[in-house]
């Protein structure tokens, strides 16, 4: 088996990978905002996998919890905003953000319109 880069033409086999058995899991990523991206070619040239690193926006906020309910909202609104505009001038899809506080969960699915990911976030130090 070898690894490279992925090339136009191998995009019918990805589909193919993907479409016999992840579709359900998770969604297959296009290739814009990328780091790297490569197939596994086995021995008779047959793509057998596939991979890409996406760049990956993740918004940290830290605010004064002094202040009150409100003003903390208004000062995400503005924080929001920001990340927003960022991620449009980057040309980024997506933003991340990872909550441990069941409160902030409803208030960022309700009003920003933040959706859970599926599985488990996980991370490797580099």
């Amino acid at each position: 088996m070898i690894i490279r880069q992925v090339l136009r033409s191998d995009l019918e086999r990805i589909d193919e990978i993907y479409r016999t058995g992840h579709n359900e899991s998770f969604a297959l990523p296009d290739l814009q905002n990328q780091i790297t991206s490569a197939v596994v070619v086995d021995d008779n040239d047959k793509i057998v996998a596939f991979g890409v690193v996406k760049v990956y926006a993740e918004a940290v906020m830290v605010v004064d919890l002094n202040q009150s309910k409100m003003d903390r909202i208004l000062e995400m609104d503005q924080l929001f905003a920001e990340a927003y505009r960022g991620c449009e001038e980057q040309g980024i899809q997506q933003l991340h953000v990872f909550v441990q506080d069941p409160k902030l969960q409803r208030l960022l699915e309700r009003k920003y319109g933040f959706k859970p990911a599926n599985g488990v976030a996980l991370v490797k130090e580099l």
